[in-house]
């Protein structure tokens, strides 16, 4: 099994997410509790300029489905290169922990994840 590498973010910009850590780590805003964040490694073989707003939407909706939780209960942030999809779980949603959505998804076989998802995954990592 893969191990997590939490990361901590001051703010829900996918832009401020820092690197991932070998332990976990917290981080205290002033005014809001405690949070942790699980990130998941997604490489689609594509450009991406390729991605458009409907293939980022099946992607979000595809990965809700598969960890049980709600749409709107993580972020993904789209990066350039091999097209880098970063999902990010930072509160539970329908019983499912941050941890725990984070890890079904990383335990995915690329396989699995290119059908789900509808585009080649190269890989898949935490």
């Amino acid at each position: 099994p893969t191990s997590l590498h939490p990361t901590v973010s001051p703010s829900p910009s996918p832009t401020s997410l820092s690197p991932a850590t070998t332990s976990p780590t917290t981080f205290a805003p002033t005014k809001s509790p405690t949070m942790q964040m699980f990130e998941v490694r997604i490489i689609i073989r594509a450009l991406l300029e390729e991605i458009t707003e409907a293939t980022k939407q099946r992607i979000r909706e595809s990965l809700a489905a598969l960890l049980e939780v709600d749409v709107n209960s993580f972020k993904l942030a789209f990066l350039t290169g091999s097209v880098v999809v970063r999902a990010i779980f930072v509160e539970a949603s329908n019983g499912v922990l941050p941890e725990e959505a984070a890890q079904k998804l990383s335990g995915q076989t690329t396989g699995d994840m290119t059908e789900l998802i509808g585009e080649p995954v190269e890989s898949i990592s935490q």
